[in-house]
């Protein structure tokens, strides 16, 4: 996977900034989810953009049944 071009957003850090007025809203749109889903991740894992997307794309696994879960033995 490559990494989320924050410098776009001016924040070399790789964070997500939800400070301006406009940045959840162009956070969703990048990553293809809703806002919600952007402050779920956010509280989940902090606001580093690589890991809201993480986060994101293991949600969207999950709903598809495509992440393998383990069932444990016996």
């Amino acid at each position: 996977m490559t990494s989320i071009d924050v410098r776009e957003r001016g924040d070399v850090r790789g964070l997500i900034d939800l400070s301006a007025d406009d940045a959840l809203q162009d956070w969703a749109e990048k990553l293809g989810v809703s806002q919600r889903k952007i402050l779920e991740a956010i509280q989940a894992v902090g606001n580093n953009a690589n890991r809201v997307r993480d986060y994101v794309a293991g949600s969207r696994a999950d709903m598809n049944g495509t992440r393998s879960r383990s069932t444990g033995a016996g």
